[in-house]
């Protein structure tokens, strides 16, 4: 049951968000000026926090099925929770730089400049969290490795 949402999660295009695609590898892009990541996020926000939503979702799934599994499994569910987590604190980022220009009616970084730096400096954090993460689930070996745990549950009567 869970294999088909695995498979549809690694075509997700959030996992391509700040990528360049040459030759057919991927490559994360080096985002380390705060206002390229920013566009990135407002470009592509929505796509990674749909990629949220669905971790969220295989997560739960996963979580329910984890008696059926080697310790490896568990590892990847608290991955899971991790992905979930790391989107979600960009998310409510750029929501929040979002809420506060509109509110304030001004470039955040006129106005609040020591708000606005402790914010980019959250979401750089955050993005270098994520881009490890990012390339190993972009990885053949690594979706090949989850696809065969998922395909390999442990069987329940050799563990009674």
């Amino acid at each position: 049951m869970l294999l088909p949402l695995i498979c549809q999660l690694f075509l997700h295009q959030g996992w391509l968000v700040g990528t360049t695609i040459q030759s057919a590898k991927v490559t994360p892009i080096s985002i380390e000026n705060p206002e390229e990541l920013h566009q990135q996020l407002e470009q592509f926000g929505n796509i990674l926090h749909d990629l949220r939503r669905q971790m969220k979702g295989i997560r739960y799934q996963a979580e329910f099925f984890s008696g059926f599994y080697e310790a490896s499994y568990l590892e990847r569910i608290e991955e899971f929770k991790a992905i979930q987590e790391i989107l979600g604190q960009l998310h409510d980022r750029e929501v929040l730089r979002k809420f506060l220009e509109s509110t304030l009616n001004a470039d955040l970084a006129k106005v609040l400049p020591t708000i606005n730096q402790t914010m980019e400096q959250e979401q750089i954090a955050f993005w270098q969290s994520w881009q490890p993460i990012q390339q190993r689930y972009l990885s053949l070996e690594f979706r090949q490795s989850l696809r065969s745990l998922l395909s390999t549950p442990i069987d329940i009567a050799l563990k009674a």
